[in-house]
Protein backbone atom coordinates (compact mmCIF):
# COMPACT_ATOMS: atom_id res chain seq x y z
CA UNK A 1 0.00 0.00 0.00
CA UNK A 2 1.18 3.13 -0.89
CA UNK A 3 1.13 5.94 1.47
CA UNK A 4 1.71 9.70 1.88
CA UNK A 5 2.54 12.34 3.82
CA UNK A 6 2.53 15.62 3.25
CA UNK A 7 3.30 18.71 5.25
CA UNK A 8 1.75 22.74 3.94
CA UNK A 9 2.72 25.68 5.38
CA UNK A 10 1.41 28.53 4.06
CA UNK A 11 2.07 32.37 4.51
CA UNK A 12 0.18 35.48 3.22
CA UNK A 13 -1.55 38.47 2.94
CA UNK A 14 -4.42 38.36 1.12
CA UNK A 15 -8.35 39.28 0.92
CA UNK A 16 -8.96 35.73 -0.23
CA UNK A 17 -9.95 32.63 2.05
CA UNK A 18 -8.04 29.67 1.48
CA UNK A 19 -7.21 26.87 3.02
CA UNK A 20 -3.30 25.00 2.82
CA UNK A 21 -3.92 23.06 -0.73
CA UNK A 22 -1.00 24.62 -2.22
CA UNK A 23 -1.51 22.88 -5.70
CA UNK A 24 -4.85 24.73 -5.17
CA UNK A 25 -3.58 28.06 -4.57
CA UNK A 26 -1.26 28.33 -7.17
CA UNK A 27 -4.33 27.03 -9.46
CA UNK A 28 -6.02 30.10 -8.62
CA UNK A 29 -7.86 28.25 -5.57
CA UNK A 30 -10.04 25.59 -8.25
CA UNK A 31 -10.19 22.40 -6.22
CA UNK A 32 -13.86 20.93 -6.40
CA UNK A 33 -12.98 18.58 -10.08
CA UNK A 34 -8.90 18.99 -9.27
CA UNK A 35 -8.54 18.22 -6.02
CA UNK A 36 -6.09 15.18 -4.61
CA UNK A 37 -5.26 13.31 -1.88
CA UNK A 38 -7.36 14.38 1.65
CA UNK A 39 -7.63 18.34 0.16
CA UNK A 40 -9.28 16.85 -2.45
CA UNK A 41 -11.80 14.93 0.39
CA UNK A 42 -12.25 18.31 1.68
CA UNK A 43 -13.12 20.14 -0.79
CA UNK A 44 -15.60 17.44 -2.40
CA UNK A 45 -16.13 14.15 -0.51
CA UNK A 46 -16.87 12.64 -3.84
CA UNK A 47 -13.31 13.05 -5.33
CA UNK A 48 -12.49 10.05 -2.76
CA UNK A 49 -14.04 7.62 -4.81
CA UNK A 50 -12.27 8.44 -7.66
CA UNK A 51 -8.97 7.05 -6.28
CA UNK A 52 -10.74 3.75 -5.07
CA UNK A 53 -8.54 0.81 -5.33
CA UNK A 54 -5.39 3.08 -5.78
CA UNK A 55 -4.24 1.26 -2.81
CA UNK A 56 -3.10 4.87 -1.84
CA UNK A 57 -3.78 6.32 2.03
CA UNK A 58 -3.09 9.94 2.44
CA UNK A 59 -1.93 11.54 5.81
CA UNK A 60 -1.40 15.40 5.95
CA UNK A 61 -0.98 18.10 8.18
CA UNK A 62 -0.80 21.68 7.34
CA UNK A 63 -1.47 25.56 8.93
CA UNK A 64 -2.67 28.75 7.04
CA UNK A 65 -3.31 32.03 7.61
CA UNK A 66 -4.96 34.63 6.07
CA UNK A 67 -6.09 38.56 5.68
CA UNK A 68 -8.80 40.12 4.10
CA UNK A 69 -8.68 44.03 3.57
CA UNK A 70 -11.32 44.58 0.83
CA UNK A 71 -11.33 48.60 2.04
CA UNK A 72 -7.22 48.49 2.35
CA UNK A 73 -7.24 49.87 5.67
CA UNK A 74 -4.08 48.73 6.65
CA UNK A 75 -2.72 50.99 4.24
CA UNK A 76 -4.33 53.98 5.06
CA UNK A 77 -3.71 53.67 8.71
CA UNK A 78 0.11 53.00 8.36
CA UNK A 79 0.01 55.87 6.03
CA UNK A 80 -1.81 58.34 8.02
CA UNK A 81 -0.65 56.91 11.19
CA UNK A 82 -0.14 60.55 12.90
CA UNK A 83 -3.00 61.82 10.92
CA UNK A 84 -4.92 63.11 14.15
CA UNK A 85 -2.26 63.95 16.09
CA UNK A 86 -1.16 66.31 13.10
CA UNK A 87 -4.85 67.27 12.59
CA UNK A 88 -4.41 68.05 16.31
CA UNK A 89 -1.30 70.36 16.03
CA UNK A 90 -2.36 72.25 13.05
CA UNK A 91 -5.73 72.74 15.17
CA UNK A 92 -3.54 74.40 17.70
CA UNK A 93 -0.95 76.26 15.95
CA UNK A 94 -4.25 77.86 14.40
CA UNK A 95 -5.81 78.59 18.07
CA UNK A 96 -2.95 80.33 18.61
CA UNK A 97 -2.71 82.87 16.11
CA UNK A 98 -4.57 86.18 16.20
CA UNK A 99 -7.36 87.20 14.11
CA UNK A 100 -6.46 89.63 11.08
CA UNK A 101 -10.50 90.79 11.62
CA UNK A 102 -12.99 92.58 14.28
CA UNK A 103 -15.55 89.91 14.68
CA UNK A 104 -17.91 92.36 15.41
CA UNK A 105 -16.97 95.14 12.85
CA UNK A 106 -16.30 92.60 10.00
CA UNK A 107 -18.09 91.66 6.70
CA UNK A 108 -18.67 88.18 5.65
CA UNK A 109 -16.11 88.59 2.94
CA UNK A 110 -13.33 89.64 5.56
CA UNK A 111 -10.35 87.67 6.03
CA UNK A 112 -10.04 86.54 9.66
CA UNK A 113 -6.96 83.92 8.98
CA UNK A 114 -4.35 84.19 6.52
CA UNK A 115 -2.57 80.92 7.23
CA UNK A 116 -4.39 77.82 8.07
CA UNK A 117 -1.03 75.73 8.42
CA UNK A 118 -2.87 73.12 6.05
CA UNK A 119 -5.39 72.47 8.39
CA UNK A 120 -8.23 71.89 5.67
CA UNK A 121 -6.12 69.85 3.67
CA UNK A 122 -5.37 67.45 6.60
CA UNK A 123 -8.95 67.77 7.36
CA UNK A 124 -9.63 66.36 4.18
CA UNK A 125 -7.20 63.55 4.35
CA UNK A 126 -9.04 62.45 7.32
CA UNK A 127 -12.43 63.12 5.86
CA UNK A 128 -11.29 61.12 2.71
CA UNK A 129 -9.85 58.30 5.10
CA UNK A 130 -12.79 57.54 7.12
CA UNK A 131 -15.22 57.51 4.15
CA UNK A 132 -13.07 54.33 3.22
CA UNK A 133 -13.03 52.41 6.28
CA UNK A 134 -16.42 52.96 7.39
CA UNK A 135 -18.22 49.74 7.32
CA UNK A 136 -15.48 48.23 5.75
CA UNK A 137 -14.61 44.86 7.04
CA UNK A 138 -11.12 43.85 7.66
CA UNK A 139 -10.71 39.56 8.21
CA UNK A 140 -7.97 37.60 9.27
CA UNK A 141 -7.96 33.96 9.79
CA UNK A 142 -5.54 31.28 11.13
CA UNK A 143 -5.78 27.50 10.33
CA UNK A 144 -4.10 24.46 11.91
CA UNK A 145 -5.66 21.14 10.88
CA UNK A 146 -4.32 17.08 10.44
CA UNK A 147 -5.91 14.30 8.66
CA UNK A 148 -5.79 11.16 6.63
CA UNK A 149 -7.66 9.51 3.79
CA UNK A 150 -8.18 5.97 3.09
CA UNK A 151 -9.07 5.11 -0.85
CA UNK A 152 -8.29 1.40 -0.81
CA UNK A 153 -11.31 0.55 1.45
CA UNK A 154 -14.86 -0.54 0.33
CA UNK A 155 -15.86 3.20 1.62
CA UNK A 156 -13.31 5.34 0.68
CA UNK A 157 -13.12 7.73 3.46
CA UNK A 158 -11.63 10.89 4.73
CA UNK A 159 -10.90 12.20 8.18
CA UNK A 160 -10.02 15.55 9.28
CA UNK A 161 -9.90 17.83 12.14
CA UNK A 162 -9.00 21.68 11.97
CA UNK A 163 -8.92 24.64 14.40
CA UNK A 164 -9.57 27.59 12.82
CA UNK A 165 -9.56 31.50 14.21
CA UNK A 166 -11.52 34.21 12.52
CA UNK A 167 -11.32 37.88 13.46
CA UNK A 168 -13.35 41.09 11.84
CA UNK A 169 -12.89 44.53 12.70
CA UNK A 170 -15.55 47.30 11.09
CA UNK A 171 -15.44 50.82 11.39
CA UNK A 172 -18.46 52.19 12.21
CA UNK A 173 -17.48 56.02 10.91
CA UNK A 174 -20.75 58.66 12.84
CA UNK A 175 -22.15 61.40 11.05
CA UNK A 176 -21.01 63.61 13.65
CA UNK A 177 -17.32 62.83 12.87
CA UNK A 178 -18.27 63.59 9.28
CA UNK A 179 -19.86 66.24 9.79
CA UNK A 180 -17.03 67.68 11.75
CA UNK A 181 -14.09 67.20 9.23
CA UNK A 182 -16.22 68.52 6.53
CA UNK A 183 -16.81 71.85 8.18
CA UNK A 184 -13.06 72.11 8.84
CA UNK A 185 -12.31 71.05 5.73
CA UNK A 186 -14.53 72.89 3.46
CA UNK A 187 -14.41 76.13 5.52
CA UNK A 188 -10.49 75.99 4.76
CA UNK A 189 -9.63 74.55 1.44
CA UNK A 190 -7.64 77.76 0.13
CA UNK A 191 -5.76 77.94 4.08
CA UNK A 192 -7.67 81.31 4.54
CA UNK A 193 -11.14 81.57 6.46
CA UNK A 194 -13.34 84.49 6.11
CA UNK A 195 -16.31 85.92 8.87
CA UNK A 196 -18.79 84.63 6.76
CA UNK A 197 -17.03 80.90 6.96
CA UNK A 198 -16.79 81.26 10.52
CA UNK A 199 -20.35 82.04 11.34
CA UNK A 200 -21.52 79.05 8.63
CA UNK A 201 -19.34 76.95 10.15
CA UNK A 202 -20.79 74.42 13.26
CA UNK A 203 -16.65 73.38 14.17
CA UNK A 204 -15.65 76.69 14.30
CA UNK A 205 -16.10 79.86 16.30
CA UNK A 206 -14.47 82.94 17.56
CA UNK A 207 -12.98 82.88 21.65
CA UNK A 208 -15.13 85.14 24.09
CA UNK A 209 -12.10 87.66 23.62
CA UNK A 210 -12.93 88.08 20.20
CA UNK A 211 -8.80 87.87 19.23
CA UNK A 212 -8.52 84.42 18.25
CA UNK A 213 -10.56 81.12 16.60
CA UNK A 214 -12.08 78.57 19.05
CA UNK A 215 -12.27 74.42 17.25
CA UNK A 216 -12.88 71.65 18.84
CA UNK A 217 -9.75 69.06 19.22
CA UNK A 218 -10.79 65.91 17.33
CA UNK A 219 -9.99 63.72 20.85
CA UNK A 220 -12.79 65.66 22.65
CA UNK A 221 -14.75 65.28 19.14
CA UNK A 222 -15.06 61.65 17.82
CA UNK A 223 -16.98 59.54 18.74
CA UNK A 224 -16.77 56.58 15.98
CA UNK A 225 -16.59 52.83 16.92
CA UNK A 226 -14.52 50.13 16.22
CA UNK A 227 -16.47 46.62 16.34
CA UNK A 228 -14.36 43.73 16.78
CA UNK A 229 -15.37 40.12 16.95
CA UNK A 230 -13.52 36.69 17.33
CA UNK A 231 -14.64 33.25 16.30
CA UNK A 232 -12.71 29.83 17.32
CA UNK A 233 -14.29 26.58 15.53
CA UNK A 234 -12.63 23.33 16.36
CA UNK A 235 -14.16 20.81 13.46
CA UNK A 236 -13.95 17.62 12.99
CA UNK A 237 -15.15 16.25 9.85
CA UNK A 238 -15.62 12.65 8.39
CA UNK A 239 -15.91 12.50 4.46
CA UNK A 240 -17.32 8.98 2.88
CA UNK A 241 -17.77 8.54 -1.00
CA UNK A 242 -19.42 5.89 -2.79
CA UNK A 243 -19.66 5.41 -6.94
CA UNK A 244 -23.19 4.29 -8.10
CA UNK A 245 -24.00 3.75 -11.74
CA UNK A 246 -26.49 4.57 -13.71
CA UNK A 247 -26.12 3.12 -17.16
CA UNK A 248 -23.53 4.72 -18.81
CA UNK A 249 -23.14 7.47 -16.02
CA UNK A 250 -20.34 6.41 -13.22
CA UNK A 251 -21.22 9.01 -10.87
CA UNK A 252 -19.26 9.36 -7.68
CA UNK A 253 -21.15 10.86 -4.41
CA UNK A 254 -19.90 11.95 -1.12
CA UNK A 255 -21.09 13.40 1.95
CA UNK A 256 -19.02 14.89 4.79
CA UNK A 257 -20.71 15.08 8.09
CA UNK A 258 -19.18 18.08 10.40
CA UNK A 259 -19.19 18.98 14.06
CA UNK A 260 -17.92 22.13 15.59
CA UNK A 261 -17.37 23.67 18.91
CA UNK A 262 -18.07 26.80 18.50
CA UNK A 263 -16.63 29.53 20.44
CA UNK A 264 -17.61 33.32 19.92
CA UNK A 265 -17.10 36.72 21.73
CA UNK A 266 -16.98 40.44 20.35
CA UNK A 267 -16.56 44.15 21.53
CA UNK A 268 -17.65 47.73 20.75
CA UNK A 269 -15.39 50.46 21.44
CA UNK A 270 -14.62 54.05 20.79
CA UNK A 271 -11.74 54.97 18.01
CA UNK A 272 -10.49 57.42 20.08
CA UNK A 273 -10.33 54.73 23.55
CA UNK A 274 -6.96 53.01 24.83
CA UNK A 275 -7.73 51.50 27.79
CA UNK A 276 -7.00 47.99 26.67
CA UNK A 277 -7.78 46.34 30.24
CA UNK A 278 -11.66 47.69 29.83
CA UNK A 279 -11.56 46.23 26.26
CA UNK A 280 -10.20 43.00 27.02
CA UNK A 281 -12.68 42.52 30.00
CA UNK A 282 -15.43 43.75 27.93
CA UNK A 283 -14.85 40.83 25.59
CA UNK A 284 -14.72 38.40 27.85
CA UNK A 285 -17.55 38.74 29.61
CA UNK A 286 -19.35 38.69 25.90
CA UNK A 287 -17.98 35.19 25.53
CA UNK A 288 -20.04 32.17 24.24
CA UNK A 289 -19.71 28.49 23.32
CA UNK A 290 -21.72 26.12 21.49
CA UNK A 291 -21.78 23.00 20.05
CA UNK A 292 -23.35 23.27 15.75
CA UNK A 293 -23.61 20.77 13.35
CA UNK A 294 -23.52 20.92 9.35
CA UNK A 295 -22.23 18.54 6.12
CA UNK A 296 -20.97 19.01 2.79
CA UNK A 297 -22.56 17.28 -0.07
CA UNK A 298 -21.01 16.48 -3.29
CA UNK A 299 -20.59 14.67 -6.80
CA UNK A 300 -18.43 14.26 -9.32
CA UNK A 301 -18.32 12.50 -13.12
CA UNK A 302 -16.63 11.84 -15.99
CA UNK A 303 -18.72 12.23 -19.78
CA UNK A 304 -19.00 8.98 -20.29
CA UNK A 305 -19.07 10.46 -24.68
CA UNK A 306 -15.53 11.96 -23.49
CA UNK A 307 -13.85 11.03 -20.81
CA UNK A 308 -11.41 14.20 -20.52
CA UNK A 309 -14.26 15.93 -19.13
CA UNK A 310 -14.93 15.99 -15.39
CA UNK A 311 -18.43 17.97 -13.96
CA UNK A 312 -18.00 18.02 -10.51
CA UNK A 313 -20.80 20.17 -7.38
CA UNK A 314 -20.76 20.52 -4.16
CA UNK A 315 -22.67 22.08 -1.45
CA UNK A 316 -21.16 23.13 1.49
CA UNK A 317 -22.27 23.92 4.92
CA UNK A 318 -25.66 22.72 4.01
CA UNK A 319 -27.24 23.04 7.44
CA UNK A 320 -27.14 26.28 8.77
CA UNK A 321 -25.01 27.32 11.83
CA UNK A 322 -25.02 30.14 13.88
CA UNK A 323 -23.83 31.47 17.10
CA UNK A 324 -24.68 34.31 19.18
CA UNK A 325 -22.42 36.32 22.06
CA UNK A 326 -23.84 37.49 25.41
CA UNK A 327 -24.51 40.71 24.00
CA UNK A 328 -26.42 39.50 20.96
CA UNK A 329 -23.64 39.43 18.17
CA UNK A 330 -24.33 36.83 15.98
CA UNK A 331 -22.12 34.67 13.34
CA UNK A 332 -23.30 32.96 10.60
CA UNK A 333 -22.38 30.66 8.66
CA UNK A 334 -24.39 29.59 5.58
CA UNK A 335 -24.99 26.85 2.36
CA UNK A 336 -23.52 27.71 -0.70
CA UNK A 337 -23.19 25.58 -4.16
CA UNK A 338 -20.80 25.61 -6.04
CA UNK A 339 -20.36 23.79 -9.84
CA UNK A 340 -16.69 22.92 -11.58
CA UNK A 341 -15.74 21.07 -14.65
CA UNK A 342 -11.91 20.02 -15.33
CA UNK A 343 -10.40 19.21 -18.68
CA UNK A 344 -7.67 16.75 -18.89
CA UNK A 345 -5.70 15.36 -21.45
CA UNK A 346 -2.46 13.23 -20.55
CA UNK A 347 -0.10 16.03 -18.70
CA UNK A 348 -2.48 18.92 -19.20
CA UNK A 349 -5.16 19.98 -16.55
CA UNK A 350 -7.47 23.34 -17.06
CA UNK A 351 -10.30 23.68 -14.25
CA UNK A 352 -12.72 26.19 -13.10
CA UNK A 353 -15.10 26.59 -10.05
CA UNK A 354 -17.80 28.87 -9.55
CA UNK A 355 -19.86 30.20 -6.30
CA UNK A 356 -23.29 30.17 -8.00
CA UNK A 357 -24.58 32.16 -4.62
CA UNK A 358 -23.17 34.42 -1.72
CA UNK A 359 -22.39 32.89 1.71
CA UNK A 360 -20.78 33.55 4.83
CA UNK A 361 -18.51 31.21 6.76
CA UNK A 362 -17.80 32.47 10.34
CA UNK A 363 -19.85 35.91 9.01
CA UNK A 364 -16.53 36.07 6.33
CA UNK A 365 -18.65 36.80 2.66
CA UNK A 366 -17.25 34.68 -0.10
CA UNK A 367 -18.32 34.52 -3.62
CA UNK A 368 -15.92 33.03 -6.25
CA UNK A 369 -14.81 32.32 -9.57
CA UNK A 370 -11.62 29.87 -10.13
CA UNK A 371 -9.69 29.24 -12.90
CA UNK A 372 -6.60 27.23 -13.05
CA UNK A 373 -4.48 25.21 -15.04
CA UNK A 374 -1.50 22.62 -14.76
CA UNK A 375 0.98 20.95 -16.35
CA UNK A 376 3.28 18.15 -15.90
CA UNK A 377 6.34 17.32 -16.83
CA UNK A 378 7.79 14.04 -15.05
CA UNK A 379 8.62 15.67 -11.38
CA UNK A 380 8.13 19.10 -12.49
CA UNK A 381 4.47 21.10 -12.46
CA UNK A 382 3.95 24.49 -13.51
CA UNK A 383 0.20 25.93 -12.61
CA UNK A 384 -1.05 28.48 -13.16
CA UNK A 385 -4.63 30.89 -12.32
CA UNK A 386 -6.83 33.35 -11.49
CA UNK A 387 -9.89 33.95 -9.30
CA UNK A 388 -12.59 37.02 -8.82
CA UNK A 389 -14.66 37.19 -5.54
CA UNK A 390 -17.98 38.42 -6.28
CA UNK A 391 -18.62 39.69 -2.39
CA UNK A 392 -15.80 41.64 -2.20
CA UNK A 393 -15.88 45.50 -2.81
CA UNK A 394 -13.19 45.42 -4.45
CA UNK A 395 -14.00 43.12 -6.78
CA UNK A 396 -10.86 42.80 -8.87
CA UNK A 397 -9.22 39.68 -10.29
CA UNK A 398 -6.33 38.23 -8.23
CA UNK A 399 -3.43 35.92 -10.00
CA UNK A 400 -1.70 33.41 -9.37
CA UNK A 401 1.48 30.57 -10.49
CA UNK A 402 2.93 27.74 -8.62
CA UNK A 403 5.93 25.54 -9.39
CA UNK A 404 6.03 21.56 -8.22
CA UNK A 405 9.03 19.72 -7.85
CA UNK A 406 8.34 15.99 -7.01
CA UNK A 407 7.86 16.47 -2.99
CA UNK A 408 7.97 20.77 -3.07
CA UNK A 409 4.93 22.74 -4.14
CA UNK A 410 5.29 26.44 -4.26
CA UNK A 411 2.67 29.32 -5.48
CA UNK A 412 1.90 32.83 -5.02
CA UNK A 413 -1.33 34.42 -5.53
CA UNK A 414 -1.33 38.35 -5.95
CA UNK A 415 -3.41 41.25 -6.49
CA UNK A 416 -2.67 45.20 -7.15
CA UNK A 417 -3.45 45.06 -3.04
CA UNK A 418 -2.69 41.55 -1.66
CA UNK A 419 -0.22 38.97 -1.64
CA UNK A 420 -0.37 35.13 -0.96
CA UNK A 421 1.89 32.86 -0.89
CA UNK A 422 2.80 29.11 0.54
CA UNK A 423 4.48 26.10 0.11
CA UNK A 424 3.68 22.14 -0.02
CA UNK A 425 6.13 19.06 1.23
CA UNK A 426 5.01 15.87 -0.05
CA UNK A 427 6.82 12.66 1.28
CA UNK A 428 6.11 9.20 -0.06
CA UNK A 429 6.88 6.07 2.95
Amino acid sequence: MKKTFSLGCLLLMSNIASGSDIRALSMGGAAISAGKGVNGAVANPALLSTYRNTGVTTFRTGFSGEVRDTAQIITDLDENEQLIDDLGDAIDRVLNQPLNCNPILAAANNVCLVDSGGLGSLAADLRGMLNNVNGAPFDARALGGIGFAVADSPIPFAVNFATIVTATGVADISNNDLGYVNNISNALADNTITQGEILENASISIAPSNTSLEIALPDNILDSELAGSAVVRAQLSLSLSRRIDFGDYEINFGVTPKVSSLRVGNIRQAINEDDSSAASDAFDASENEETTYTMDIGATMLLPQNNDFRVSGVIRNLIPESIESSTGFKVETTPQLIVSTLYQREQFALTADLAINEARYDNVETQTLNIGAELVNGPVSLRLGAANDFSSSRNEPTYSVGLGFGFFDIGIRASDFAVQTGMQIAMDF
